[in-house]
C-alpha cells in the first residue's frame, strides 16, 4: 500500500490533505480530438479522456475548523454533497463545482503526477484549493479503467484559524442501467480513503482495502473495509486505528446503490450513509462516497472505488438463500418444568445466547445455551408432521428422548408475516434428570442482525407489526401454548422505542384460547440497537419480565425479540410463567 505523505504545507501556512501516492493516468493529460469530418471522439477510459464531459458524481463533504497553533480540530460537520466534475479536453482541465463554490485546475497547477494519482494546487491566493484525482487504488497496482476517486480541499486561512471544506467523490463512465446485472452475485476489491475528525484531536485520514459483494437477485450489497488511521499532519499511522468501515444496503433499479454505514474510529464510532454506482459497460467497477458523524462531533467523509474480483466472495444475505454455511449467534429464552416428589416447578431464564447454523445443503444445527440442552443437526430426514401452524417441525432422538425443533416458516395463513433477514423457533425436550423429570422449551432467534452502530444516526420512525409465540406453565402443572401479536414503534430520531404484546393461552392438549392481555414495554436505543425493556400489564412485575428486541436487515427492516414473563400473568386462578419470542416487520 502506498504510504501517506506528510500533510503540512509549511510554505503556505495551511494544512493540505493528501493521500498515499501519486498518479499517472488521472485524466489530466488527454489526446486531441480527431478533427472533422471524422466522428467526434468519445471517452472510453477514465485514464485517457479525449472529449469534453461533465460527470455525475457521488459525493460527501466535510467542513472543518482547524486551529493552526495546536493543529487540532475545533468543530466539524459532514453531509452528502452535490458536485459536478467537468473535463475540458482542449485545456486538459478539470472544473469542480459545488453549491456556492467552483474551481478550475489546469496542467500548470499540477504539483505531482505518478503511480495513478495527480495532485493539483492553487495556492497563490486565499482561499487555497487542492484537487487530487486517483485512478490507481492506493492499495493496489492495477489502474481503474472506468472510475476515478477525487477529493477537493479548500482552505480559508485567517490568522491562526483554518476553515477547510473537504469534498470526496467518485466519477467516471457509468454503467447503463440496462446493463446492470439483475441475477447472480459478484464482488469487487475496494480501495477506501477518507477524512476523520474528532474535536480536540489532530485531523486524520483513513485508508484500507476490503470487499464489496452484491446479490443482484436480492438487490442487496454488503461491504467491509479494514482501514488504518493516519495523522493528518505527519502521515504516521495511529495505534489502535485498524478498525473497519462497514456498510450494507440495496441496489436500485438504475445503476446506483445506497445504504447505511458505520466506522468504529478511535475517537468514537460514527454512522451515516453511503451512495454509489456501477461503472464500465457491464459494471466492471464501482465507486461510492460516504459521510458519517456522531453526537459528540466526530465526522467521517470519504470515498471508495472497486475492481471486479474474478471469483465472487461467498456471501449470504437472506435466510431463504443460503449458499454457504452460515453461523448466527442466537438469543434465547428458556422455560424449564421440573417434576419431582415435591411437585411441579417452572423456572424461566432470559437473555441467554446459543448458536444456529444454516447449511447450504438445507440442514441446520441448533446449539442451545445450557449444557442440559444437547446440540443437534437436523436434516430433511428428520422432518415430521408440523406441530404448529406456520412452523416446520423436525425431531430426532438424543439419549433415548426425542428433541423437537419448530422453525417459523409461514404458509401464508392469516396473521403470518414473511421474514427476509430473521428467523425464530422453538426447541423442546422431555427427559429424566436424575430423580426428576424435566420438560424444557427454548425459544430462539437467528438471522442477519443489523450491525452495531450501523443505524446510530438514522432518523425518522418505523412501525413494526407481527406475531408472538411461547409456552406457559402454571403452578398446578397445567401447560399452555402462547400465541398473539406484537407491535413496535421505533423513533430513531429521538433514540427510543415502545411497543406491546397482546397474548393468549391455549391448553397444550387443545381447547379454548384465553386472553392474557396486553403487555407494554419501552426503552432507549444505543449504538443503533434496541435496549432490553421490562414487560408490564399494569400489575405485578419482576426482573424476569423482560423483552430483548434485535433489529435485523441492512436498514433494521425486521425485529425479533425473545421475552420472559415471571409475574403478572394468570389463568384459572393460577400464576403463569412464560418464555417466548416475538417477531415483527416494518411497514
Amino acid at each position: 500500500m502506498r504510504k501517506p505523505l506528510v500533510l503540512l504545507a509549511v510554505a503556505v501556512s495551511s494544512i493540505a490533505l493528501a493521500g498515499c501516492g501519486g498518479s499517472s493516468g488521472s485524466g489530466a493529460v488527454a489526446s486531441t480530438p480527431t478533427p472533422s469530418p471524422a466522428p467526434a471522439p468519445t471517452n472510453s477510459s477514465i485514464t485517457g479522456l479525449v472529449a469534453n464531459q461533465t460527470f455525475s458524481t457521488d459525493a460527501g463533504t466535510s467542513n472543518v475548523a482547524i486551529d493552526l497553533t495546536s493543529r487540532t480540530t475545533g468543530t466539524a460537520t459532514s453531509s452528502g454533497a452535490t458536485i459536478s466534475v467537468a473535463y475540458d479536453a482542449a485545456a486538459h482541465s478539470y472544473t469542480v463545482t459545488s453549491s456556492g463554490r467552483s474551481a478550475t485546475f489546469v496542467p500548470a497547477d499540477v504539483v505531482s503526477s505518478g503511480s495513478g494519482e495527480t495532485r493539483y494546487a492553487r495556492t497563490s491566493s486565499n482561499p487555497r484549493d487542492y484537487l487530487t484525482v486517483v485512478t490507481t487504488p492506493y492499495t493496489g497496482t492495477t489502474s481503474n479503467r472506468y472510475v476515478a476517486m477525487g477529493y477537493w480541499q479548500r482552505n480559508d486561512v485567517s490568522g491562526n484559524n483554518q476553515s477547510t471544506s473537504f469534498d470526496a467523490f467518485t466519477f467516471g463512465l457509468d454503467t447503463p442501467a440496462t446493463s446492470v446485472p439483475r441475477t447472480g452475485s459478484a464482488s469487487w476489491k475496494t480501495d477506501v480513503f477518507g477524512l476523520y475528525t474528532v474535536p480536540g484531536q489532530t485531523p486524520r485520514t483513513i485508508q484500507g482495502n476490503g470487499d464489496f459483494t452484491v446479490n443482484f437477485a436480492k438487490a442487496l450489497f454488503t461491504t467491509t473495509t479494514s482501514v488504518t488511521q493516519y495523522d493528518f499532519l505527519t502521515g504516521a499511522s495511529i495505534i489502535g486505528g485498524g478498525v473497519s468501515v462497514v456498510a450494507q444496503g440495496t441496489i436500485g433499479s438504475g445503476n446506483g446503490f445506497s445504504g447505511n454505514l458505520s466506522y468504529g474510529g478511535t475517537g468514537g464510532a460514527v454512522a451515516g450513509t453511503i451512495n454509489g454506482r456501477f461503472y464500465g459497460p457491464n459494471g466492471e467497477e464501482i465507486g461510492a462516497a460516504f459521510h458519517a458523524d456522531n453526537a459528540a462531533g466526530a465526522t467521517l467523509n470519504g470515498a471508495l472505488t472497486g475492481q471486479r474480483n474474478p471469483v465472487t466472495t461467498p456471501t449470504n444475505f437472506t435466510i431463504d438463500s443460503i449458499s454457504s454455511d452460515q453461523m448466527f449467534y442466537s438469543p434465547w429464552t428458556v422455560l424449564t418444568e421440573t417434576i419431582n416428589i415435591a411437585g411441579t416447578n417452572f423456572l424461566v431464564q432470559g437473555q441467554l445466547t446459543g448458536q444456529t447454523v444454516l447449511k447450504a445443503d438445507g440442514s441446520f444445527t441448533i446449539s442451545p445455551p445450557t449444557s442440559n440442552m444437547p446440540s443437534l443437526t437436523f436434516t430433511a430426514a428428520d422432518r415430521i408432521a408440523d406441530t404448529r401452524t406456520n412452523f416446520a417441525s423436525y425431531q430426532k432422538t438424543f439419549n433415548g428422548a426425542p428433541v423437537r425443533v419448530d422453525l417459523y416458516r409461514p404458509s401464508g395463513s392469516s396473521g403470518a408475516i414473511a421474514l427476509t433477514y430473521a428467523g425464530f423457533g422453538n426447541w423442546a425436550r422431555t427427559a429424566p434428570d436424575g430423580a426428576d423429570n424435566q420438560t424444557i422449551n427454548g425459544y430462539f432467534a437467528y438471522g442477519f442482525a443489523t450491525p452495531r452502530d450501523l443505524l446510530a444516526r438514522r432518523t425518522g420512525t418505523g412501525t413494526y407489526d407481527g406475531v408472538a409465540i411461547g409456552t406457559a406453565g402454571a403452578a398446578n402443572g397445567a401447560r399452555y401454548d402462547v400465541g398473539g401479536t406484537s407491535h413496535f414503534d421505533v423513533d430513531f430520531s429521538n433514540q427510543h422505542y415502545s411497543g406491546s404484546l397482546t397474548l393468549n393461552a391455549t391448553p397444550e392438549g387443545g381447547g379454548t384460547a384465553a386472553a392474557l392481555g396486553a403487555w407494554q414495554f419501552g426503552a432507549g436505543i444505543g449504538y443503533g440497537q434496541l435496549a432490553s425493556a421490562t414487560l408490564t400489564n399494569g400489575g405485578a412485575t419482576s426482573f424476569n419480565n423482560s423483552i430483548s428486541p434485535q433489529l435485523y436487515g441492512p436498514d433494521g427492516e425486521e425485529i425479533v425479540a425473545p421475552f420472559t414473563i415471571a409475574a403478572g400473568a394468570s389463568l384459572n386462578g393460577q400464576n403463569l410463567t412464560i418464555a417466548g419470542v416475538a417477531a415483527a416487520k416494518r411497514h
